[in-house]
């Protein structure tokens, strides 16, 4: 496990959002938040690369047909 300092006022604006009826539950810790996330933005950024690939892939084969 590694450590990672954050932006102050980030961490601030993090502490308020997690007091939230809404998000205290789902997200009992700021690990647990930030963990979340970022899960989620790098499966989104892995699936817009291969549909990227994907798109590139098609085009090759459609020039060559």
């Amino acid at each position: 496990m590694g450590v990672v300092r954050i932006d102050d006022g980030l961490l601030r604006q993090l502490k308020k959002l997690l007091k939230d009826e809404e998000y205290k539950y789902k997200y009992p810790s700021i690990a647990s938040f930030i963990n979340i996330l970022l899960y989620e933005k790098l499966k989104n950024i892995e699936k817009e690369n291969n549909n990227s690939g994907k798109n590139k892939k098609e085009k090759k084969e459609a020039k060559h047909e």
